[in-house]
């Protein structure tokens, strides 16, 4: 079952690579950064898509706990449909994954994918957009 926010945002958007991916959670009393590589849409992709990765984790997440988006480490970042809900936005990290699935192996970031993707910022650390080439007193001036 897809939570009705992220069938709203699929219409919208339909998954992707995002510009703004920043985004911070509390794990284990540490606050942590990571950044969001990819939101799974409902095409096949070769990146992965949410049919595909809901059922390759299936076995590893609680039920009905959807897989939304990926960081670059396989790490995933999954909205809570438990019991009807629509959200919170849970960070699920493959390092803390238990067997049966835990509650434990969820880590809070957002009430709801609204909250979550309004939060979401650009990576600092991503270096910027070339300055375009100036000649002359734009040059130095930097206009």
């Amino acid at each position: 079952r897809i939570p009705p926010s992220y069938k709203a945002f699929l219409a919208e958007q339909g998954g992707g690579n995002p510009v703004c991916k920043a985004f911070s959670f509390q794990q284990h009393d540490r606050e942590q950064h990571d950044l969001v590589r990819l939101f799974f849409g409902i095409a096949e992709s070769p990146n992965g898509d949410l049919v595909s990765e809901a059922e390759a984790v299936r076995d590893r997440l609680p039920a009905d706990v959807l897989p939304i988006a990926t960081d670059a480490f396989g790490n995933l970042v999954v909205l809570d449909g438990r019991d009807g809900r629509d959200g919170p936005v849970l960070f699920w990290d493959h390092e803390f994954q238990s067997d049966p699935p835990s509650e434990d192996d969820l880590f809070w970031v957002a009430p709801d994918l609204e909250t979550f993707l309004s939060s979401l910022e650009e990576d600092r650390d991503e270096p910027a957009a070339p300055a375009p080439e100036r000649k002359g007193l734009r040059r130095l001036f930097g206009r």
